[in-house]
């Protein structure tokens, strides 16, 4: 569950010990309209050759930076167009590090339980990331924060294993759109959690 971390440490010594009341709030609501957020949404495209010795015609690099000093936990869930849960992936994400991958690499990617992370059978869909602090299985917003961006390459895809780097005929990039913090969207947040922990397993 998303609490506010300190609203619940200083219930909890108020009260001596007893358990808090769930609270489920992060401190940057505050600031609305910012290009980074603990929640950022955007698209995901790939489509591979009918030979599976080709690489994809059409793939997708995704980019996560943590602007923060916090050491957090990233979590970047995939959905088919209509909504469907197809996959999620998880990193630990460390002050300043940028995190990369592309779509055709996370279909052979297992997570620490043995599934894999990416299981859409689309050619397209929604990209939905969070990033969180935890105490255990509690999840808190608090000050965390992320930015991300998505290249699509079309055509002559060709992937630097190494570093997850795309090139082709065309490519285009765009920010991924952060989403304000309010009622609603933590409940999408802990549900997108709780969807990450069927596949790679609770924290």
């Amino acid at each position: 569950m998303i609490r506010r971390a300190g609203f619940a440490l200083a219930v909890a010594g108020l009260m001596g010990g007893f358990a808090a009341t769930s609270a489920v709030a992060g401190d940057n609501e505050k600031e609305q309209g910012r290009n980074s957020s603990p929640y950022v949404v955007g698209v995901w495209k790939l489509i591979l050759d009918k030979n599976p010795k080709k690489p994809p015609r059409v793939d997708t690099e995704v980019r996560f930076i943590n602007p923060t000093q916090l050491t957090v936990t990233l979590e970047y869930a995939f959905f088919e167009l209509d909504g469907t849960f197809c996959g999620c992936d998880r990193d630990t994400f460390q002050p300043n590090k940028t995190t990369i991958y592309t779509m055709n690499d996370e279909t052979t990617t297992q997570s620490p339980i043995g599934k894999t992370v990416f299981t859409c059978q689309g050619t397209s869909g929604a990209l939905k990331s969070i990033v969180f602090l935890n105490n255990g299985q509690e999840i808190f917003l608090d000050e965390t924060s992320q930015v991300g961006f998505t290249t699509h390459v079309f055509g002559d895809v060709d992937e630097d294993l190494t570093t997850h780097f795309l090139t082709g005929k065309v490519m285009t990039e765009s920010g991924m759109v952060p989403v304000p913090i309010n009622d609603e969207t933590r409940k999408e947040i802990q549900q997108i959690h709780d969807q990450c922990n069927m596949v790679n397993g609770p924290l």
